[in-house]
């Protein structure tokens, strides 16, 4: 038996840290490139002041050929975390080969309740049954 990830279920979250402002929604909450960000508080310091560091912990950047299958949700009028980090996992991934499913949530917001509706349910069990 493995102890590995059989599959990954990914709704809305920040993938790629130095882009996330670049990706972000025109009617955006913050900017997370400021002193007082969340992403500034979660790091401890502004994330473009040490850019090798945080890029370590790009997602994007670790997608290779045996990761696990993806499921990515994300709301296209997500104003916390831009849809475009969603679309660039995917990319990442699908471009080393790795099984990564999107579904572009069409008026879906951070943690609206588009996520947890019968149709991304449906979609959420189906492709666990495939993985």
């Amino acid at each position: 038996m493995s102890c590995g990830l059989a599959a990954v279920v990914e709704h809305y979250g920040p993938t790629d840290f130095l882009r996330h402002d670049e990706d972000a929604h025109p009617d955006a909450v913050e900017r997370m490139q400021g002193p007082d960000s969340t992403l500034a508080r979660f790091f401890g310091f502004v994330p473009s002041t040490r850019p090798a560091l945080v890029e370590q912990g790009n997602l994007c950047r670790l997608a290779h050929q045996g990761a696990p299958p993806f499921l990515i949700a994300h709301g296209d009028c997500d104003r916390r975390v831009g849809i475009e980090q969603g679309r660039r996992l995917h990319r990442a991934l699908t471009a080393q080969g790795a099984r990564a499913d999107l579904v572009e949530i069409a008026g879906g917001d951070h943690g609206s309740a588009h996520f947890n509706a019968p149709p991304l349910q449906q979609t959420t069990l189906t492709f666990l049954e495939s993985a």
